[in-house]
């Protein structure tokens, strides 16, 4: 499904050891993505950040239809 190539490209991304939640949800033509990455809990909120950052622009250039993309973080 839609999920599927995202789910991808979201785990393919630096620093993300685990993709815990994603949920998509199509509006028009846009689709709004809420996803939930863990990444490795010994590193700062600034790297986590930063990783989170990474993955949402990974997403937005690979897929322009996105309108939306909101990234937690969690500890792995």
């Amino acid at each position: 499904g839609l999920g599927d190539v995202y789910k991808r490209q979201i785990r393919k991304s630096r620093g993300v050891e685990r993709l815990d939640l994603l949920r998509t949800r199509m509006f028009g033509n846009k689709v709004y993505i809420d996803a939930e990455i863990a990444v490795d809990g010994t590193l700062s909120l600034k790297d986590a950040h930063a990783i989170a950052e990474d993955v949402h622009d990974n997403v937005e250039k690979k897929f322009p239809n996105t309108k939306h993309i909101m990234i937690h973080v969690n500890p792995a």
